[in-house]
């Protein structure tokens, strides 16, 4: 009987620590300028969100015990369900597809890292959304983005050009 309730709780907090890391990645990619590039991160992280949440909501309160630390694991998910809420989950599904590099505008001369891209991110039925945005890259997995200058055409450190990428595979006409 010991051993069931060790590994319970074992499950538990190995639960909890894995929605931790997926709050954690959600938080820098929603909130900051680092913004997850990989697709099946970004779904992984976005999906473990928003059905994470009720499922460790409902461990929390079967399998902890009594005490601060089921207070504290029972807390978390209740205010990120109320984020969820607030934040309006279907708002937050439009955002789980990653920006992809259509075109790459610019070239740092410094850094081969630094790039000016049109980015554009599809949003199902409604469309794609557009940008063009400097882009540092950091690991495949994550890029740190910023608003590019508005005439890179005069720095020196930037040379034009006008690379496809098309990472979305659109065919054109």
């Amino acid at each position: 009987m010991i051993k069931d309730e060790s590994n319970e709780k074992n499950s538990v907090e190995t639960g909890n620590s894995l929605y931790a890391i997926v709050l954690l990645l959600f938080f820098i990619d929603w909130y900051t300028c680092v913004e997850i590039k990989s697709q099946v991160l970004k779904s992984v992280v976005y999906w473990g969100l928003l059905a994470g949440t009720p499922v460790i909501l409902i461990l929390n309160i079967l399998l902890l015990s009594k005490g601060v630390q089921k207070i504290i694991a029972i807390s978390i998910p209740i205010l990120l369900s109320v984020f969820i809420v607030i934040n309006n989950p279907f708002d937050i599904l439009l955002r789980i597809e990653s920006w992809k590099t259509q075109t790459i505008i610019y070239k740092n001369r410094k850094s081969e890292n630094r790039k000016i891209e049109h980015q554009m991110q599809g949003i199902g039925a409604f469309g794609y959304r557009k940008r063009n945005i400097e882009v540092s890259y950091i690991i495949p997995f994550f890029i740190i983005i910023n608003i590019p200058e508005p005439h890179p055409e005069k720095n020196p450190d930037w040379v034009k050009v006008n690379l496809e990428v098309n990472e979305l595979d659109l065919k054109y006409p």
